[in-house]
């Protein structure tokens, strides 16, 4: 039922000129890629990477491709997923603070990053954090808040979840824009907000959207009207959301809010599936976004990238897909880089 009504409101507001559809080719202007990864907490002592020599490579026999691997070895296989997909704004979730260390030296100095500890908002427990383009974004803002009753608070816990939760928000201009070093324009705006819902409370996931919904609006139009923006930059909600399509913590983020000047659509079904020169047939790769560690007994469609649907520069969804964490080559080594997949959206004017 979900599904259906998905397809209808895309479609409705499509029709309305409210909803960007995909390009009827490959993006005309200009484009953003996204991508949102739970790369599974480290929960062990882990070396530091080496200073030189390539990764060390533990090849094991087929029956050993399943069950957690360190994050030793898991750090370089998430990398390099990032890497080979190269976008241009990712954001990560469950990962403390030597693996914020690790993924920034992982992944090179192509990339800036943003991101606090949620237990304490400085270095203690979990972040989620945000990472861009350096060459292309300059960071014009980032904001942080709790998912509780107490926004906040750092540390604070809300409704039935069993821990703390947080998301990170981070406004970037786009150097590229011809607006960028003068009068910003709404083009140049790019607002991403990466957020981990708890996975016990489903009261707690469903008012964790409520609250974003109310959230992040004012802490957008504070941004633009501090930076004198001319019109409205596109905004992208991503993350893991421990919601599948059918609970609360889904349907308040896409169905129609009264009390939130910003809906969300989610880019799946945003997806245009009429074929044409540049386009997909369907959305790329898989469909599930939580495996487990264990042969897939436990298949969900967790992690979302979502668009704000705002009424300035209308922007599309050109591209959108799961991307395997499965590493099963015939040398080399084998395993799950995570216990999710990672999602992979583009957007173009």
């Amino acid at each position: 039922m979900v599904n259906l009504f998905q397809y209808a409101f895309t479609t409705y507001l499509s029709l309305t000129g409210q909803q960007p559809m995909a390009a009827q080719g490959s993006c005309s202007s200009r484009s953003l890629r996204v991508m949102t990864f739970n790369i599974r907490y480290d929960y062990s002592p882990c070396p530091p990477i080496p200073t030189s020599g390539p990764p060390p490579v533990e090849s094991s026999p087929e029956e050993q491709i399943w069950g957690e691997k360190r994050w030793a070895e898991r750090r370089y296989r998430v990398a390099d997923t990032i890497t080979f997909h190269a976008p241009d704004v990712f954001g990560l979730q469950e990962v403390v603070s030597s693996q914020m260390g690790d993924m920034r030296q992982l992944v090179g100095s192509v990339y800036d990053s943003v991101g606090v500890g949620r237990d304490d908002g400085k270095e203690k427990g979990e972040y989620v954090p945000v990472f861009w383009n350096r060459e292309r974004f300059k960071l014009l803002e980032v904001n942080y808040f709790w998912l509780s009753p107490e926004p906040d608070q750092p540390g604070s816990v809300g409704w039935d979840a069993g821990q703390t939760r947080m998301c990170t928000l981070v406004s970037l201009l786009d150097l590229t824009h011809p607006s960028a070093s003068s009068s910003v324009e709404g083009g140049a705006l790019f607002h991403i907000a990466n957020t981990h819902y708890d996975d016990r409370g489903v009261q707690a996931r469903g008012e964790s959207s409520l609250l974003i919904r109310r959230r992040l609006p004012g802490l957008i139009k504070a941004v633009e009207e501090k930076h004198s923006v001319k019109g409205e930059g596109l905004v992208v909600l991503l993350g893991d959301f421990n919601s599948p399509e059918e609970e609360a913590g889904y349907k308040n983020i896409v169905f129609p809010q009264a009390s939130s000047p910003l809906q969300f659509a989610d880019t799946m079904y945003s997806l245009s599936l009429a074929p044409g020169p540049g386009k997909l047939w369907e959305p790329y790769g898989l469909h599930y976004t939580y495996t487990g560690f264990q042969p897939y007994d436990r298949k969900e469609r967790i992690d979302f990238v979502f668009m704000g649907l705002r009424t300035g520069r209308q922007w599309k969804v050109s591209r959108q897909g799961v991307v395997d964490n499965e590493w099963r080559g015939e040398k080399g080594w084998k395993g799950l880089s995570s216990d999710h997949r990672a999602v992979v959206a583009e957007f173009c004017t």
